[in-house]
């Protein structure tokens, strides 16, 4: 692919002056490849450096409107939307599953996936995802890590296990809970030297990671307060929802002015379909549009469910649902 040229790619917008173009990128961490598209559908491309500020001033020497410049999401991050929003251009970030793909597979490069975007776009074929902003995307990072974390413990404990049943020796009482005396039993096992070394190499990760954990968990609960107190309580109103599901909520649905341009039967629909056997109309347009802080006790559990069955592993799913609902209905003054 060609690399940029004001004067080519001058010359291939000529005829069209004044004119929208849309621009596909595909993003790598060394190089961008950029497509630009006429409204006759021909394209023009080139490779530039992975900067995303440096796009941006060759974007605008071209001197044409630009109607959308579009990129896949990817480890690259939103660094060129920020730029590219920063310098009053239309950005749009889409996920690489809601691309179309052809049902039989065929050439497959940077250059054609760049003008692929840029065509798609210019067809209204896209829909762009939510973009944090860099404290939201700090916060998310953070959350991640903890679960990084929690993993990281149940394979310690898992590894442990597997080695005592690997040198035959009989589990001690309470490991099953992992108990402060069963783990302080583990190190007083009588095993094989070299076995042994493993053993407390194993008790000494584990117990690394259980100190992590409580820092960042300290962490998390610092910034919840500082920024999603309001939120925290709550959510916590709902059945089932403890302390640890409210932060991962609130920091997936990050895109929390959604909520300001659905109309109030738009935001009562959603937390019913949500949460449709322990919330009523009324107490959904609590959770979300009162002012209220002590609207725990307004709540029932009519079912009689205990505290742990919702809110579990799929908070993502309101977030999503929210979007698609504000996509579906039309707003009302």
């Amino acid at each position: 692919m060609a690399k940029y040229s004001v004067s080519r790619i001058s010359d291939f917008l000529e005829a069209f002056e004044g004119r929208e173009i849309h621009v596909g990128v595909d993003v790598h961490k060394l190089s961008y490849h950029v497509a630009v598209r006429r409204e006759d559908g021909a394209c023009e491309t080139w490779v530039a450096p992975a900067k995303p500020y440096d796009l941006v001033l060759a974007l605008l020497e071209l001197g044409q409107p630009i109607a959308q410049v579009t990129y896949e999401s990817g480890p690259t991050g939103f660094g060129l939307c920020r730029a590219m929003e920063e310098a009053g251009i239309d950005c749009c970030v889409v996920a690489p599953s809601k691309v179309p793909r052809a049902v039989v597979a065929g050439s497959k490069t940077d250059r054609l996936d760049c003008i692929k975007l840029a065509d798609y776009a210019a067809k209204g074929m896209l829909k762009g995802i939510a973009v944090p902003t860099p404290a939201e995307e700090g916060e998310r990072s953070l959350i991640r890590r903890r679960s990084q974390i929690v993993d990281n413990i149940r394979r310690a404990k898992l590894r442990i296990k597997s080695l005592l049943l690997y040198v035959g020796a009989e589990e001690p009482p309470g490991l099953s809970q992992w108990s402060g005396q069963a783990v302080g039993r583990l190190s007083t096992l009588q095993i094989e030297p070299a076995a042994k070394l493993t053993l407390d190499s194993l008790l000494r990760e584990l117990s690394w990671q259980k100190v992590e954990l409580k820092e960042i968990e300290a962490t998390l609960s610092m910034i919840m307060v500082k920024r999603h107190e309001e939120a925290m309580k709550r959510l916590r109103t709902v059945p089932g929802v403890g302390r640890r599901s409210p932060p991962r909520f609130c920091w997936r649905s990050f895109v929390r002015s959604v909520f300001s341009v659905m109309n109030r039967s738009c935001r009562i629909s959603v937390l019913r379909r949500r949460f449709a056997k322990v919330v009523s109309d009324h107490h959904a347009a609590d959770l979300f549009l009162s002012d209220k802080n002590d609207c725990e006790a307004s709540w029932s559990n009519p079912l009689g469910y205990g505290r742990q069955k919702f809110l579990k592993s799929k908070n993502v799913t309101t977030s999503l649902s929210q979007k698609q609902e504000c996509r579906k209905k039309p707003l009302q003054p």
